[in-house]
């Protein structure tokens, strides 16, 4: 990306093991962090402010610091040297009426972390809670950014038409082929 010269901002998601964050920040990819050893290791490598985006885990228990911890979290990471929390964001999907109405309450508690936290002094610039199937169902947050991947890319089937509508959305990408 950077040798083909594309300068802008790529965040990358978790999954990064911490040996890979020196290579990640030789790039000026921006990691994102789940735990406080990735977090400490970003701060170590760094040879100036980097940024990194925490992943919070809403309920899914897949990847991310548990919501319920996630201030306590937010806090320790921004005390690091050479750390720079520019994005805090999780992932909400569903495909049916019981997982939209999960979708809704762990919308409400992200809200509510990225509320806390502003009460604590700490705002964090880029906040994403709502996904392809969040943003078809037009659900509300308090977020600033959204992760439309699917809707973008044709995965328009994941959201039944009786939770939202989807007849305004066309995907960009048809085929990719090799």
């Amino acid at each position: 990306i950077r040798r083909a010269g594309i300068g802008i901002k790529v965040q990358m998601f978790p999954g990064n093991l911490p040996q890979g964050i020196a290579e990640l920040l030789r790039h000026d990819l921006i990691p994102s962090v789940c735990n406080l050893e990735t977090a400490r290791v970003v701060s170590e490598a760094a040879e100036k402010p980097a940024q990194v985006f925490i992943k919070v885990d809403c309920g899914l228990a897949r990847l991310g610091v548990p919501v319920d911890e996630a201030e306590d979290f937010v806090r320790a990471v921004t005390a690091l040297p050479n750390i720079i929390v520019e994005g805090l964001f999780t992932h909400l999907p569903f495909g049916d009426a019981a997982g939209l109405d999960w979708a809704r309450s762990r919308l409400d508690r992200f809200d509510d972390l990225i509320e806390g936290l502003k009460r604590s002094g700490i705002e964090i610039p880029v906040t994403q809670s709502l996904a392809s199937s969040g943003v078809a169902c037009r659900l509300r947050t308090a977020c600033n950014t959204v992760c439309t991947g699917h809707l973008l890319y044709g995965g328009l089937a994941r959201v039944p038409p009786e939770l939202g509508d989807l007849s305004g959305f066309r995907p960009v990408l048809k085929a990719v082929r090799s």
